[in-house]
């Protein structure tokens, strides 16, 4: 992290194992369906703490895979950008498959 200038950002970690419908469904696989409104409970809820719990908060990445598709909504609650597979992966596509411009450029 050194290497590109992370070495003095803060990082602050919510786990989802103290978060009963996740931890059961996801993290220890007791049964294959969930309770997808709970879920987004359960979610929510962890994010709203990680901010509450840290004020300086500037962003939030989405470690787990199962997440993105609430990422929409972990934004709205928060006000913060939410990053995590889906938006990495859409990124790299966008970096590695750049097209012409096509656009007005000013002074040509």
């Amino acid at each position: 992290m050194e290497s590109v200038g992370a070495r003095q950002t803060p990082v602050a970690i919510v786990g989802m194992e103290n978060y009963q419908e996740f931890r059961e469904v996801i993290l220890e696989g007791q049964r294959s369906s969930m309770d997808i409104e709970k879920i987004e409970e359960e979610i929510l809820r962890a994010a709203q703490m990680l901010v509450k719990d840290n004020k300086d908060i500037g962003a939030i990445v989405l470690e787990c895979t199962d997440m993105p598709p609430y990422a929409d909504k972990i934004q709205k609650l928060t006000g913060l950008p939410v990053f995590d597979l889906t938006t990495l992966t859409a990124m790299v596509y966008s970096v590695v498959t750049q097209s012409p411009y096509t656009g007005i450029m000013p002074g040509i």
